[in-house]
């Protein structure tokens, strides 16, 4: 009897033992889970605010030397020196970069995400070539044009991101803002360059 229950106690420890490991071991493979999940969530948001400063940044190399001509135009009422630019624009990259990333890894349905991810695409190739067109080309109209179609994806991308998660809609709303003034700041520039300046006496 002493014997039996001594080997039944034995086996009892070894299970218990077996158990111990088995959860050890799953509790490994949660955090090695957890962790390359991490990981993939930091590259993804690397990536999703490099994009739009990538953008930007390739556009503003390209019209670097045209964008001086700023500081000598005529301005309209309430336009910024042209220093405040490039601080806004990085400003609104990251932001813009970080909602994206939002809603890239949220939960739901991914027909909503690429629908709101294609306008806020959209909205960046035009924020590519509008300095090229306004700066570089000059062409104020056609700058005028491309920047309301611009206006419209970035209103709808910011309506499709509130819908996956509030905050990444809350940091293109700032986007939007921004944009409709320099909207009104392209129409200005616009209507200034088609109306004859007055002849000093």
């Amino acid at each position: 009897m002493l014997k039996a229950e001594k080997s039944r106690s034995v086996l009892s420890k070894k299970e218990k033992i077996k158990i111990e490991i088995k959860n050890i071991s799953n509790e490994g493979g949660k955090i090695l889970t957890e962790t390359k999940t991490q990981k993939k969530h930091v590259v993804a948001l690397i990536i999703a605010i490099l994009i739009p400063l990538a953008v930007g940044g390739v556009s503003a190399l390209l019209a670097a030397k045209d964008m001086r001509f700023y500081d000598i135009m005529n301005h309209p009422l309430l336009a910024p020196p042209g220093w405040v630019f490039p601080i806004v624009w990085t400003i609104l990259y990251i932001m813009m970069g970080y909602a994206s990333y939002l809603v890239f890894t949220a939960d739901t349905d991914p027909d909503l995400k690429l629908h709101a991810l294609i306008f806020y695409g959209a909205q960046l190739v035009m924020n590519f070539f509008w300095p090229l067109i306004f700066f570089v080309g000059k062409n104020y109209l056609v700058a005028l044009l491309l920047i309301v179609m611009m206006w419209v994806a970035v209103l709808i991308s910011t309506i499709q991101f509130f819908r996956v998660r509030k905050l990444a809609g809350c940091m293109m709303l700032v986007l939007l803002l921004w944009t409709t003034f320099a909207t009104y700041l392209n129409i200005a520039y616009y209507i200034m360059s088609i109306t004859p300046m007055p002849i000093p006496r």
